[in-house]
């Protein structure tokens, strides 16, 4: 029974680690595609792809620095439209 219990918890920690070590080795990369695909073809996604273009193609090895850097993105467009349109 103690053998058991012994695997079981080394295979648990196991595919535990795996399993949080898999969200670090990804990249992330923001294309024109997903861009389309996501935003869309008007005004809106032509003013998101001008504000993001240094982004475009830039691979981020980390979720969190992609995640922070699309969120820096977007708020720059939404300040841009409350400007341009004058909502507050």
């Amino acid at each position: 029974m103690k053998l058991i219990q012994t695997s079981g918890l080394i295979l648990f920690t196991l595919g535990f680690g795996i399993y949080l070590i898999s969200f670090f080795m990804d990249h992330y990369v923001l294309t024109d595609d997903i861009v389309r695909g996501k935003v869309g073809e008007g005004e809106n996604a032509k003013a998101f792809r001008e504000e993001a273009r240094d982004m475009l193609g830039q691979p981020y090895s980390s979720n969190f620095a992609f995640v922070a850097a699309l969120q820096e993105k977007f708020d720059a467009v939404n300040v841009q439209a409350l400007q341009t349109f004058g909502f507050s």
